[in-house]
């Protein structure tokens, strides 16, 4: 990042370092512990780690709250009120800015989206527990959803996971209706744990974001 500024910030010149990672976090120990759909993260102390190499000031957050923040930084009078941000990534997260801060929780990892999803669609495990829902994975759960539903992705879509989700957005985007069902298939398991949301925080604004949000310009 330094080098892409091409000399405007000098080496030694910026105030810190903000790293924004998927959760689950330990933000005490700087760890990433095991986040769901990303197994090659587990136990990752990766706040130490950026600290052996840069001498200034480093905060690590996880993804969805820090994405929180900058909204809220960014909206100014039109993020005053209370709103959650809804992370559309790998996977999909909640940052919840309540009471005029973001709201962490207890171990700062609140905002775990997608068992709301699957408590929502009744969707849980023989143990209660809530299943990992493969819609909560934008990326990936749309295009197999349109190949399921017949779309032909093309062959450099088929080995390239991000090509598939771009090609399926667009299309979507331009009106293919396959493509439109597959996008309205997946959105509809997020906007039900959406949904769970507003009625248990009576809030009166989602924010839709994150590297995966292409997709809800077509939600309904």
């Amino acid at each position: 990042m330094l080098d892409a500024a091409d000399g405007a910030v000098r080496p030694g010149g910026f105030l810190g370092i903000g790293v924004a990672t998927p959760g689950p976090v330990d933000v005490a120990s700087g760890t990433v512990l095991d986040p769901p759909l990303l197994s090659v993260w587990r136990d990752v102390p990766l706040l130490y780690m950026l600290k052996d190499r840069f001498p200034c000031p480093i905060v690590m957050e996880k993804d969805s709250s820090a994405a929180a923040v900058g909204e809220r930084w960014i909206g100014r009078d039109r993020r005053a009120r209370d709103f959650v941000y809804l992370y559309l990534g790998t996977g999909v997260g909640a940052g919840l800015f309540l009471g005029g801060d973001i709201h962490r929780g207890v171990s700062a990892n609140a905002g775990e989206f997608g068992q709301l999803c699957a408590v929502a669609l009744e969707r849980v495990d023989a143990d209660g527990r809530p299943e990992i829902l493969p819609e909560c994975n934008p990326p990936v759960s749309i295009p197999g959803t349109a190949a399921r539903l017949g779309m032909a992705l093309g062959p450099r879509a088929a080995h390239d996971p991000r090509e598939a989700h771009r090609v399926v957005s667009a299309a979507a985007g331009a009106g293919d209706p396959v493509a439109e069902k597959a996008v309205r298939r997946v959105a509809g398991a997020i906007g039900r744990g959406a949904l769970s949301l507003v009625d248990l925080l009576d809030i009166d604004l989602i924010v839709l974001g994150g590297p995966s949000r292409a997709h809800a310009a077509v939600s309904g």
